[in-house]
């Protein structure tokens, strides 16, 4: 899954965001958004496109800064909850 975000922090405490069906596991390497505003574009757009919309979850993440990755940043998750859908 392909997500944008840009953003540079690397404290843990930062909140980021994804879109799947399964949890992110604790340790797991993601990619994910740093904006809810842009995280909610990318939902909406979902909505419209993919059949299997309704099948995912929203989760808001906190974890380790990894990196940049073609315009995605990842991080390894310290921590997964599940948001309620909008």
């Amino acid at each position: 899954m392909n997500n944008s975000v840009v953003n540079i922090k690397s404290n843990s405490m930062t909140k980021y965001y994804r879109f799947q069906n399964d949890a992110p596991r604790v340790g797991e390497i993601v990619h994910c958004y740093t904006s809810k505003t842009e995280f909610f574009k990318f939902v909406n757009m979902m909505k419209a496109q993919d059949p299997d919309f309704m099948r995912m979850s929203f989760w808001e993440l906190e974890g380790q800064f990894i990196k940049h990755d073609e315009g995605d940043v990842q991080i390894k998750v310290t921590s997964v909850k599940k948001l309620d859908r909008f």
